[in-house]
């Protein structure tokens, strides 16, 4: 077992291991450019074939001990640099930057990790060597675990493309890493002192730590930006659907106003030609049934009404049961295009959440009271849902896009805040309900 053992040291396979899993995870992230998997391949091989040849003619096949001899570290680390570097750049998509970065990250944690293992690799000669061994073979597994949760980390938080005047910030990410392993590898050769080394990696701290304030805020000053585009962006589409709705009306009216005048001429030829039975199945058949497709809200608010009647019939299209009590006055002195947004997102929310729930219902109660328009959007959730919300009332989201999950509501609670209205959700009785309470201009 043991000649095993230094066959896969002398052998270097577990540098190989390790720049394999960089390079999968590379091209997993970024992708073949023009499908050239088989030379991506051939040339990460090929290169780590003749770093091991040529550093073999000149040190040995050993790595550097503690007691010295044998394959410098460093030589080792700026192969695996350069390795992945070059033939990620050749065959595989995406920018410079984002490579430098993986990359880097990556090497930096090996180093690290070879830094931790010091004290384990101090013993060595002073064990058995099969403890040794044993020793040596789990930190490397271990290494291999830790290797790949950096790789799912990459995969789970990939970097996207940063336009071409905050691509100098890649840069900045890279200091650490970089001056860490710098750092460490002059350690390990002795080119300064305990205290000299001591006074070296607080030098390098420092400006890390400003780095890492300054990405942070970056961050936060980005999200808080996309989250204004984006609540640009859904006033815009309400506005957009408002005018639409506007159109559709014009468009319904006319062709009512069509009919019914082909309704009038041939109600009144009935009765000229004295044809009453005719008449009758006429009234009660034909007019019945349009009588009944005449919208169900009625409250002299033509927006609203249109907007409501729209969304409950889209509702009805999933089966989904609506019920109403909508009790306001005809000349509603509510800002339209702050009600429309609200109304727009909740209606889609509920409907959309009604989508996966058996036997779904939504109720819609609106009123004014005290100078404020009241309105209560509840739509029916499982047992299992109800609990998660109250327990979370952020949860997971079942949407396939994930991007667009909580940003209705985060729109809803904006625009109500800046009518100065409330806003508020939670769950009752298995119904999930979002109210809110506008003022009553005038």
């Amino acid at each position: 077992m043991l000649t095993l053992y230094y066959g896969f040291r002398r052998s270097g396979l577990d540098g190989f291991l390790i720049l394999m899993l960089l390079l999968y995870s590379l091209q997993k992230l970024l992708g073949y450019r023009k499908e050239k998997k088989a030379l991506f391949w051939l040339s990460g091989i090929g290169l780590y074939a003749a770093y091991r040849i040529l550093t073999a003619a000149l040190f040995g096949t050993d790595l550097q001990t503690a007691a010295g001899g044998g394959i410098p570290y460093w030589i080792y680390f700026a192969t695996l640099f350069a390795d992945a570097l070059v033939v990620s750049f050749r065959f595989l998509e995406g920018s410079l930057y984002t490579k430098l970065i993986y990359i880097s990250i990556y090497t930096a944690v090996v180093q690290l990790l070879k830094m931790v293992l010091g004290p384990l690799y101090q013993i060595e000669g002073q064990i058995p060597d099969a403890t040794y061994a044993l020793l040596d073979l789990t930190s490397l597994a271990a290494q291999f675990v830790i290797l790949d949760l950096v790789c799912h980390l990459y995969r789970r938080c990939y970097l996207t493309a940063l336009p071409k005047e905050r691509k100098r910030r890649y840069l900045l990410i890279l200091y650490l890493p970089f001056a860490l392993v710098v750092y460490y590898q002059a350690d390990r050769l002795g080119a300064f002192s305990a205290t000299t080394a001591e006074a070296l990696l607080a030098l390098i701290i420092i400006p890390a730590l400003l780095i890492l304030y300054y990405m942070f805020a970056s961050a936060i000053s980005s999200y808080e930006e996309q989250r204004r585009l984006d609540f640009a962006l859904t006033q815009t589409r309400a506005q957009v659907a408002r005018y639409r709705f506007s159109i559709e009306i014009e468009d319904r009216l006319r062709k009512e106003r069509h009919e019914l005048k082909n309704n009038y001429f041939y109600i009144q030829s009935l009765l000229e030609q004295k044809r009453y039975e005719e008449l009758s199945h006429y009234l009660n058949d034909v007019i019945g049934e349009k009588m009944e497709a005449i919208s169900l809200i009625n409250t002299g608010n033509t927006m609203l009404d249109y907007l409501l009647n729209r969304k409950i019939a889209e509702a009805k299209k999933d089966h989904i049961r609506i019920y109403s009590e909508i009790l306001v006055p005809a000349n509603l002195t509510v800002n339209e295009e702050v009600l429309s947004t609200i109304l727009l997102n909740l209606l889609d929310n509920a409907i959309e959440a009604s989508r996966s729930v058996p036997d779904p219902d939504i109720h819609i109660s609106m009123s004014c009271k005290q100078g404020y328009l009241c309105c209560d959007i509840a739509n029916k959730v499982t047992d299992s849902r109800a609990a998660q919300l109250q327990d979370n009332p952020h949860p997971k989201t079942t949407k396939a896009d994930r991007r667009a999950h909580g940003l209705g509501i985060r729109i809803v609670e904006e625009t109500v805040r800046g009518a100065d209205g409330m806003y508020s959700a939670g769950v009752e009785s298995n119904y999930y309900t979002a109210r809110f309470m506008l003022p009553l201009e005038g």
